[in-house]
């Protein structure tokens, strides 16, 4: 019954599914806007620092909020999802200056974000701490990947679509032994979520998983078309 109300309160299209959003448009427009007019190249690549550990260390610092208040559980409350992963990796990607790994956490962001937006997975109300954390994992690293677009100008191109799959099945392939061991369920590779989501239209466990995988192609072109098109719009014009 609880479960029930909740969702009537996180409904889709509702004001607490569509404000978060709202807030994460309006902050990142004023972000790119102020650093591209404001600051220079140093400050840029500082604000996207400043932007980037704040993230990971938000993430990195729930759990450990949970351990301390005794709310903690390993089966649910580690950094394991795909956005709290990318979260915890963007320092590193910083620090490496690797075109290439933006260019794949762009479609890792994009990928689970536009899922995350579209079909929210927020089981506790809004006022909870997993609220805060569920829209902040999953919208801040879009902030961040659009960030890099406009500011830093690393686009992605049509060999960084393959590779960021590959790499996905990576992560996969490890996040499922993580639940084999510890009988858990990230990434949702063991069992669909609670909520309404894309994956209740792909059929049951596990053919989901292999749909799913066949889906990644179109789903993450679809990303990279719009940039696509700008090559081939700049192409034109020499």
């Amino acid at each position: 019954m609880m479960f029930r109300a909740f969702l009537a309160i996180l409904e889709i299209g509702s004001f607490w599914h569509v404000f978060p959003i709202v807030v994460a448009i309006l902050a990142g427009t004023f972000i790119i806007y102020f650093a591209k007019s404001k600051l220079n190249r140093k400050q840029q690549v500082n604000l996207l620092c400043v932007l980037t550990v704040s993230l990971s260390l938000f993430v990195l610092l729930v759990p450990v909020y949970k351990l301390i208040t005794h709310e903690f559980h390993i089966k649910r409350d580690l950094p394991l999802y795909l956005n709290n992963f990318t979260a915890l990796i963007f320092p590193i990607v910083l620090i490496l200056k690797k075109p290439l790994l933006f260019r794949i956490l762009f479609f890792w962001s994009m990928a689970w974000g536009v899922q995350g937006i579209l079909t929210p997975d927020v089981t506790n109300n809004p006022q909870s701490l997993e609220y805060f954390r569920y829209w902040i994992a999953n919208l801040m690293p879009m902030v961040i990947v659009f960030y890099v677009l406009f500011i830093l100008k690393i686009f992605p191109d049509f060999n960084s679509v393959f590779l960021s799959i590959v790499s996905l099945q990576i992560y996969f392939i490890i996040v499922m032994i993580i639940n084999e061991i510890l009988h858990s369920n990230y990434m949702y590779l063991n069992a669909k979520p609670a909520s309404i989501t894309v994956l209740d239209y792909l059929g049951p466990w596990p053919y989901y998983l292999i749909v799913m995988q066949f889906m990644l192609i179109p789903y993450f072109l679809l990303f990279y078309f719009p940039f696509y098109l700008l090559k081939k719009q700049s192409s034109s014009n020499l």
